[in-house]
């Protein structure tokens, strides 16, 4: 009688343990590594709707293409000129970065949401070169061609 006392006791104490393991289902302590992310990779088309709030131009819209790579849920975005590093979480994929053009400085963050092979969102922007800086937002529309 002891001994299955003390055999249940110890079995008790196994599934106690194990239920810190760090590995819950809610995603507590789960590496990134093992997050749900799909596949993001190829080359992407994207236009921009570009509303400059305090910089003072007019509305207007802007096409663009990268070549994206991933590993993992993690992005980057190529273009001759710029390089952005992002995430993909889901089918929500989020990305930002800094370039800099004719002296100003500009500092984008974008969220966007796949459907089949296309993507749309929005993004934020700052542009800036010493005292000035104006801000604006953007609607994104795109479209990934896999490799």
């Amino acid at each position: 009688m002891q001994y299955k006392r003390i055999f249940v006791i110890g079995l008790l104490g196994a599934f106690l343990l194990a239920g810190c393991s760090g590995n819950d289902s809610d995603g507590g302590d789960t590496p990134a590594q093992s997050q749900s992310c799909i596949n993001v990779a190829g080359y992407w088309t994207l236009t921009y709707l570009v509303y400059q709030k305090t910089c003072g131009d007019e509305p207007y819209l802007d096409d663009t293409e990268y070549k994206v790579t991933q590993n993992g849920c993690s992005i980057t975005l190529y273009s001759p000129d710029r390089k952005f590093n992002g995430n993909v979480a889901g089918r929500n994929i989020t990305w930002s970065g800094k370039y800099y053009e004719k002296g100003i400085t500009n500092t984008f963050n974008a969220n966007v949401s796949v459907s089949g092979d296309r993507f749309s969102g929005n993004g934020t922007f700052t542009m800036s070169q010493g005292d000035w800086s104006c801000s604006g937002t953007n609607v994104i529309r795109g479209r990934i061609y896999a490799e």
